[in-house]
């Protein structure tokens, strides 16, 4: 016999306990395994839990973003109320089984507990959007006629962004702690990422409306980082994270680590024959003046085999402008095919990524990851399990929309000449056509707005009408005096 450690979500047990001795026994482990207990350890286990308490935690982990050690000491009080402390301290086993117990969920969920088993490949066991067209899983057979007629319908609609809530602290032996994922869910695998980030060359220009100080350096002098910060690519229409496409950033949001997570964003979803590809980024004015001369230069760090293939039609559009220009230039509002979308979808994940951002501070490297890769696989699980709603509600919505938006183009063209619609289509059609060569060509959406006239000049004008013969000569300069006088 032998007295175990037996946790389970009513508490903390300690009892004798008693494993086959016949000459043909399994393992002890097994043994545990069998009766619906995960041991602690592989030799000689003195420690083990209950499926259901490993299931309970997951749960709480996901919904409520208990972490481990606040869960644990929630069962020594539920064991022993008056004297908590007496209990057996497990926390460390429990923390470690945890880890076991997620991974080994999610490869059974993506059919990889079965014999003959293999490593899954990158991304293979994420979840990507249920909605977004994907070749063998929601398309036709005969699906490429029709993209040939309307390849936007088929377009990749991506939204990349950084979240700076999600840091991590220095650890004083990282290579102790390695994660089980390895880029097979979202997080991007560490050692070609590190590789490419240590050769591939950074040329950043100089920002032209305004310095994005705040992203390219944030979190930079924080020296007890080593993690400062998370980059992302997600879905754009329905808010479901891209399979190993989020990275971590270590000197800011710098360009070559979103052109990584770009690259395999669109290698893991990018339809195969289908160009365009709609990407909404909040400082893409800036980002998408050298990124197809960046992805040719660092291809083989980027592991590309065609990366102009890769970026061929791809339409970059600007979330939120800082200058006039940026909205007809960048806004989807203007681009045959995009819709009506939202650009900063991303934010809506962050927010519940943050939850679980401060305990994901202190911990090693390989818990940091695993753990956000399973918040992120919950993310998009919960995308999955309400997307039926959620398109449904949003297309009632959208009926009710284009009714009143075909009622004020009504109003609006009632009132325009012939000749000045067959000029507007003119200009629409030259503006699509050549937006891809040249993004000034969406200037003709733009606002023709005559500068208001100075204080000299409005002075100027009134002292010449009233010199035609008005009451008081020089009343124009009398005026202006009179203002001046009172703003001293």
């Amino acid at each position: 016999s032998r007295t175990m450690t037996l946790v389970d979500t009513s508490g903390v047990h300690e009892i004798t306990v008693n494993f086959c001795a016949c000459a043909d026994k399994p393992p002890d482990t097994v043994q545990l395994l069998d009766l619906g207990f995960y041991p602690g350890s592989v030799k000689r286990p003195a420690t083990a839990f209950t499926f259901k308490v490993l299931d309970d935690l997951t749960r709480h982990n996901l919904e409520c973003k208990t972490n481990t050690r606040e869960y644990y000491e929630t069962l020594r009080r539920a064991t022993r109320p008056a004297f908590p402390r007496t209990v057996p301290d497990r926390y460390r086993e429990m923390m470690r089984c945890s880890r076991q117990w997620r991974h080994l969920k999610t490869l059974k969920w993506q059919g990889f507990g079965y014999s003959p088993f293999r490593e899954p490949g990158p991304g293979e066991l994420a979840l990507f959007c249920p909605a977004c067209p994907q070749v063998g899983v929601n398309l036709p057979d005969n699906w490429q006629v029709e993209a040939e007629r309307l390849p936007w319908l088929f377009a990749r609609q991506l939204n990349m962004d950084g979240n700076f809530k999600a840091e991590q602290t220095h650890r004083k032996y990282p290579e102790d702690d390695l994660p089980l994922t390895c880029g097979s869910l979202f997080m991007c695998e560490d050692t070609r990422y590190n590789q490419y980030v240590s050769t591939a060359v950074e040329r950043p220009q100089k920002a032209t409306c305004h310095d994005h100080k705040a992203q390219s350096q944030s979190n930079t002098q924080a020296k007890h980082l080593t993690v400062t910060s998370i980059v992302a690519v997600a879905c754009a229409r329905h808010g479901c994270f891209c399979p190993r496409s989020c990275a971590n950033l270590q000197k800011g949001e710098r360009q070559i680590n979103m052109d990584y997570i770009l690259a395999q964003a669109l290698q893991l979803t990018k339809i195969p024959g289908v160009s365009p590809t709609v990407l909404l980024y909040d400082i893409v004015c800036q980002y998408s003046v050298h990124v197809a001369r960046r992805f040719l230069e660092n291809a083989q760090y980027l592991g590309l085999p065609s990366p102009l293939n890769l970026l061929m039609g791809i339409g970059l559009f600007h979330v939120h402008g800082h200058q006039d220009s940026c909205g007809p230039r960048y806004s989807p509002n203007y681009m045959i095919g995009a819709g009506q979308v939202d650009g900063e979808v991303i934010e809506t994940l962050w927010a519940r990524m943050n939850e679980i951002a401060v305990s994901c501070q202190p911990i090693g490297h390989g818990h940091h990851t695993e753990t956000l890769d399973f918040h992120m696989l919950n993310s998009n699980w919960q995308k999955t399990i309400g997307i039926v709603s959620t398109l449904c509600r949003k297309l009632k919505r959208a009926y009710k929309h284009v009714r009143l938006s075909a009622e004020a183009f009504a109003d609006l063209n009632s009132v325009a000449t012939e000749a000045q619609v067959t000029n507007w289509r003119k200009m629409e059609k030259a503006a699509a056509e050549n937006r891809t060569k040249d993004v000034s060509a969406m200037d003709v959406y733009a606002p023709i707005m005559k500068k208001a006239p100075t204080k000299s000049e409005i002075q100027r004008d009134l002292s010449r009408k009233e010199g035609g013969g008005g009451p008081i000569k020089g009343s124009a300069s009398w005026l202006a005096s009179g203002i001046a006088i009172q703003e001293a």
